[in-house]
């Protein structure tokens, strides 16, 4: 029986200088060189060889494949072989079993003891730059992966000024299973980028988590974005006790703070609100298209639309288009009034007006307006504290309650205060009527009635 003796292995490595060479990849394998005797002698001829690798000099757990070489060349005893068991060297000792056969029989032995490798110096250093770099798996480019003295790491860069420092694109965070987060950890707070959800109900989310993980933004699949909300329902959707959107701009000398513009599929500009016009102080409203209109509406009961100037401003428009029916102003009253009412000048109380009292009063003022569901049209400022007084129509159409007595109403006629508090009658007597006439009747009411008169409100 052959008895085999082993040599000594060890790693090689070989330095080459520049040139017109192309660069080639040191990959993982390893040179071998062994000596092998057969009854004490050098043997000879070809032979198969298995090698293992274990974490153990005896026993132990297997490390990597096993690699076997076939119709390995020995003359006198030496040879050299390659192998290779991939990337598996780390910081755990390593110890090399070889089995061996003569070629082709499959009568291996094993050979012992087992020999620890020992590291080289191709070994002690990663391919790159000083230790601190590694290179692509190809070789190109060098220093994908650099390291400096601070700890700072650069992808694609040998100057990192970070503590990660990444130069080109993309930069990609691939989710397993529904969802990928990136973090940035803060000594008070901390925040993650997150993919939440899957498909068409995917999101990108930006949380705090700490103090309580509030879902700061959402941007959904669908282009939603929700500020304060993960559950937009607009485009954008801003959910907050006191939401604010600040338009800042830092160049105090044109007085521009921005502006918010509206565009086309073509991206022309057809509407915006904002200071539009650099240097300009006015803030602008502009509706761009042909026959837009600028609508402004408050919605709910009691719900106003209030312009306020400041002091010594001025409203101005070219034209001043009203859809109510009368101009009124209000007035605090000592009677209890109700709309359509006729009201007069109230001599015991100055500044007030009470219900018209008499057949042709002289201190006739106006009606209560509101009558018969017609909206007001303009109402004038009302003197402090009076906020809440009825609007009397001064002019326009209004509703006048009416007590027609013997003397019915027709469209056309001049009609004046009568003996029921708070009505109306036809002006019949011209001798009277100067300073009593409330206005001109525009719808007609028979003799001996009380109802509703559409009246031109016209005092004289």
């Amino acid at each position: 029986m052959k008895k085999h003796g082993l040599g000594k292995a060890w790693l090689a490595s070989v330095v080459t200088t520049a040139g017109a060479f192309a660069a080639v990849p040191v990959g993982t394998g390893m040179t071998y060189q062994g000596r092998l005797t057969d009854g004490g002698q050098p043997a000879n001829g070809l032979h198969d060889i298995r090698a293992t690798l274990f974490d153990a000099l005896a026993g132990g757990n297997q490390v990597g494949p096993v690699v076997t070489r076939s119709n390995v060349s020995v003359t006198n005893g030496l040879f050299t072989t390659e192998l290779d068991f991939g990337n598996v060297f780390g910081d755990v000792a390593l110890f090399l079993q070889l089995q061996v056969s003569p070629a082709g029989l499959n009568q291996f032995e094993t050979l012992t003891p087992r020999q620890r490798l020992t590291p080289t110096p191709f070994a002690l250093k990663v391919p790159g730059v000083d230790g601190h770099s590694l290179n692509a798996a190809d070789g190109s480019p060098t220093d994908a992966l650099f390291v400096d003295n601070n700890g700072n790491v650069g992808i694609g860069t040998l100057a990192p000024t970070s503590k990660l420092h990444v130069t080109g694109s993309p930069i990609v965070v691939e989710n397993i299973g529904d969802q990928a987060d990136l973090f940035w950890f803060g000594s008070e707070r901390s925040w993650v980028a997150r993919q939440e959800g899957t498909g068409a109900a995917a999101a990108l989310k930006l949380q705090s988590i700490g103090g309580g993980g509030n879902k700061n933004f959402i941007i959904q699949t669908t282009g939603s974005v929700g500020i304060g909300t993960v559950a937009p329902t607009h485009t954008m959707h801003i959910a907050n006790a006191a939401p604010t959107i600040a338009l800042h701009d830092t160049d105090s000398t044109t007085q521009q703070v921005g502006y918010v513009s509206y565009r086309d599929s073509a991206n022309a500009e057809r509407a915006w609100v904002g200071y539009g016009t650099p240097g300009s102080p006015h803030f602008s409203v502009v509706n761009a298209r042909s026959g837009g209109n600028i609508e402004i509406a408050a919605f709910g009961s009691g719900a106003d639309i209030v312009l306020s100037p400041g002091a010594g401003g001025v409203v101005s428009v070219p034209v001043l288009e009203i859809t109510g029916a009368d101009l009124a102003e209000k007035f605090p009253t000592s009677d209890a009034v109700e709309p359509g009412m006729v009201v007069a000048i109230d001599p015991a109380n100055p500044g007030k007006l009470c219900l018209a009292r008499g057949a042709y009063n002289r201190c006739v003022a106006g009606i209560v307006s509101g009558a018969n569901h017609f909206p007001v049209g303009a109402v004038l400022g009302s003197a402090a504290g009076h906020e809440d007084a009825p609007a009397v129509a001064l002019s326009g159409r209004v509703y006048v309650w009416c007590d027609t007595g013997a003397e019915g109403i027709q469209p056309g006629d001049l009609l004046t205060t009568s003996d029921t508090p708070g009505h109306a009658m036809k002006a019949a007597d011209a001798t009277r009527s100067h300073g009593a006439v409330i206005g001109k009747a525009m719808t007609a009411l028979g003799a001996r009635e009380k109802g509703l008169v559409l009246v031109l409100v016209n005092l004289q």
